[in-house]
């Protein structure tokens, strides 16, 4: 009886989605030459943050970078650099949010036009899309620091699978809960 019960119940399984903001800490000739113009303008424009990842809890991140398309990848993140907010959410929010991501596999790098997106555009329309978050900003307006921003603001009753979320804090290694507001 127990091993049936097992198999026809459901269980309610707990998930997360990882959110990982870049600081660009240095703003030297070489890295305007390799390219990181668009973080130096990013970050002057709405710092601190330049740029956003989306990372499941299979370790696999989501991302767009300049000149390139939209990709997923297995991936670590140095803390030295990167600031994580983590939103527990139910495995179904999970799954929907990797199906959303993998619909924009290959999509290009751009500002502008239906068919182009750029890094906190991407992740704000998959945790608006997947219902991990709700009352986001429209994505075509998000810079990183936004989003950081927006998801720091929510109250428990934005998130929807639970009533709280936790930024990691890397330099003590602890989770600590951020104050939130009901």
């Amino acid at each position: 009886m127990y091993i049936w019960s097992y198999f026809i119940m459901p269980h309610k399984q707990d998930s997360e989605l990882l959110v990982w903001f870049y600081k660009q800490t240095k703003n030297s000739l070489s890295d305007i030459c390799s390219g990181a113009i668009v973080n130096i303008l990013v970050t002057n424009i709405d710092p601190p943050f330049c740029h956003v990842e989306l990372q499941f809890d299979d370790g696999m991140a989501i991302s767009v970078t300049k000149n390139h398309k939209v990709s997923m990848r297995k991936r670590s993140f140095d803390p030295m650099y990167y600031t994580c907010i983590k939103i527990p959410v139910s495995l179904e929010v999970c799954i929907h949010a990797k199906s959303e991501a993998n619909a924009y596999i290959n999509q290009p790098f751009g500002y502008i036009g239906n068919n182009t997106t750029f890094c906190s555009k991407l992740v704000c329309k998959i945790l608006k899309s997947s219902m991990a978050v709700k009352g986001l900003g429209d994505p075509n307006f998000t810079s990183p620091s936004t989003l950081y921003k927006q998801l720091v603001s929510k109250t428990t009753q934005d998130i929807l699978s639970k009533p709280e979320y936790f930024p990691i804090g890397f330099k003590s290694e602890m989770i600590h809960l951020l104050a939130v507001t009901p």
